[in-house]
């Protein structure tokens, strides 16, 4: 309906369209649109180039990311292909996911428009997969084991669908990888399908060389070394070809590890000493420590020793604590047990040191993603008020527009709406009325059924006392004299527990609530409640009982004060039963 009610005319809205307020505001809203709507284009442009240099050149594709701006000006779906894109180029660039302040909203966004992945977009799909990946790797790097596994096996899943060959094989080469001490068999089972995607996206040798070295460690865990040392011989054969020389190192000192761990030392101690050669900064400590094992293992005491000596720049904590136990060790075969006693403990304080540089690396971690949710956030506020002020540029220019409209029908209006206004106040309060006296109406009705109830309920209960009161009379009356000589009670266990069933049925529980708050009466007492509570007379009692009224008085007397412990005497033991 138009604006503040009325009917829409060709004439007045042909005159609106005409006016060139209105026309420069349709223009100038269309400009504003089409000027975000390029900037919007171009930014995906370069998120496009972005991923085409990815993951060759993940330097490249930093440059261009960097030329996007702020992430939150862009839509959803560019926004979640951002956070994928920027997230994988710095996994390749530290090898590692340090944060998910962007990551986790790309996987929450693909999980919920693929459907948790039950689209047939194959593109959707590949993107899912992605941030399912790289999840999992964030995962790993807190310690989230159980998280890192379930993102993983997605990962695998959704990713072999589209065949992206790449990303299955790194799901599965890291999920063999967080398997490794808890389930061998099926983290090599995984090492082994990360090696057939790998063959099959035909990644860079160098990558194929890291998998097949898992591979190898994998077997060598489960105890089957040949096949182990066989895949060795193939990723040494590949380094050999692509002149990989640090990586035909790295496989040679594998060789080495297998060898160490099977038991055959010289062979173990032959290949770590050819592992030597074109070692890393990040290489060199861990494979001397190598060497050192392997000469302690052989005997080589001397040999070992000069090995560890030499080792002056141990900077990892991990690498201290094995360096300080090979010398504890060293230090027990020289029957120095003063030194292995020094070297051991400080391989426990190395060890209690690798806690709490975990503990630092979380506290670390926390003031990070703190630090990086803020400038998130900055982030956001600057769209927002970017956004905002978009926003209320066009509304303003709208408002003219409209405002042409309705002012010269705001007068005529005006008046027909506080005539509709009126009517539709009487008529809501007429409906009120109408309302409470239909509500008053069912209230009383329903009151007057309840007190119905009540009544009928009170006058079975008055008629079915009576009756038994007469019954148990008639009862009475009905003891020959003789009887009533011969026993003390003329009424059976069998009356008194029927006329205790028919008060607690009849009269809210009567005996049920006496025998909870009287513990300590006899059951003659509670036989002598019941009587008073049906309003047998004295004499009556008197009958049942087989002795007098005077006699019926006195124990009626005796319950008030011993029973009830009451002394007042204005008050019976009928006053107080009719209270209970």
């Amino acid at each position: 309906s138009p604006p503040f009610g009325g009917s829409w005319r060709g004439a007045s809205l042909r005159r609106v369209m005409s006016h060139p307020l209105f026309r420069r505001g349709i223009g100038g809203g269309f400009f504003l649109f089409f000027i975000f709507s390029c900037g919007d284009g171009e930014r995906e442009n370069y998120l496009r180039q972005a991923e085409a240099q990815l993951p060759e050149n993940p330097d490249s594709a930093q440059i261009l990311l960097n030329r996007v701006g702020n992430p939150y000006e862009l839509s959803d779906d560019n926004r979640a292909y951002y956070g994928l894109l920027r997230t994988w180029t710095d996994n390749l660039l530290t090898s590692n996911v340090k944060s998910d302040t962007l990551i986790r909203d790309t996987y929450l966004y693909y999980n919920k428009v693929s459907e948790g992945g039950e689209t047939s977009d194959s593109v959707l799909l590949r993107r899912y997969a992605q941030s399912c990946y790289l999840m999992g790797r964030y995962y790993i790097s807190v310690d989230s084991t159980k998280q890192a596994e379930d993102c993983l096996r997605r990962a695998t899943v959704l990713a072999d669908r589209v065949h992206d060959n790449r990303t299955t094989y790194l799901a599965y080469y890291y999920l063999s990888r967080q398997l490794i001490w808890s389930n061998q068999q099926e983290a090599l089972d995984l090492s082994l399908k990360a090696l057939e995607y790998c063959q099959r996206c035909m990644d860079k040798p160098s990558n194929e060389i890291a998998v097949r070295t898992n591979v190898a460690s994998n077997y060598a865990l489960c105890g089957d070394s040949v096949n182990a040392f066989q895949i060795l011989e193939e990723a040494y054969q590949i380094a050999i070809k692509n002149h990989l020389l640090v990586q035909k190192y790295d496989v040679i000192r594998t060789y080495g590890k297998i060898y160490l761990a099977v038991g055959e030392y010289r062979k173990a101690l032959s290949y770590s000493k050819n592992g030597l050669q074109h070692l890393t900064s990040s290489t060199e400590v861990n494979a001397k420590l190598q060497l050192a094992n392997c000469y302690l293992y052989c005997d080589s005491i001397s040999q070992a020793k000069k090995i560890l000596l030499s080792l002056t720049k141990v900077q990892s904590t991990t690498d201290k604590y094995i360096y300080y136990w090979h010398l504890r060790d060293l230090a027990f075969s020289e029957q120095d047990y003063t030194s292995a006693k020094i070297y051991g403990d400080s391989a426990y304080s190395s060890y209690d040191k690798m806690f709490f540089d975990a503990l630092e690396l979380k506290d670390s971690y926390y003031h990070d993603v703190i630090q990086k949710e803020k400038q998130a956030e900055q982030l956001k506020y600057e769209s927002s008020k970017k956004t905002t002020l978009i926003i209320i540029l066009c509304l303003l220019t709208l408002l003219i527009v409209i405002a042409l409209f309705v002012y010269h029908r705001w007068k005529v209006v005006l008046e027909k709406q506080k005539r509709l206004a009126a009517l539709h106040r009487q008529k809501h309060e007429w409906e009120y009325n109408k309302q409470k006296e239909k509500e008053k109406n069912m209230l009383l009705d329903a009151q007057q059924k309840e007190i119905r109830y009540k009544n009928e309920i009170i006058h079975q209960k008055s008629v079915t006392l009576s009756v038994f009161q007469k019954h148990l009379l008639d009862k009475i009356e009905s003891i020959h004299p003789d009887e009533l000589d011969r026993q003390k009670d003329c009424l059976s266990q069998a009356t008194w527990n029927e006329m205790e069933a028919l008060l607690n049925d009849t009269d809210n529980h009567f005996m049920e609530n006496i025998r909870r708050q009287y513990h300590d009466f006899s059951e003659g007492d509670f036989q002598l409640c019941m009587l008073v509570r049906l309003k047998i007379q004295n004499s009556a009692i008197a009958s049942i009982y087989n002795i007098g009224i005077s006699a019926v008085k006195k124990r009626k007397s005796n319950l008030k004060k011993d029973g009830f412990k009451v002394v007042n005497p204005d008050l019976t033991l009928e006053d107080i039963v009719e209270r209970l």
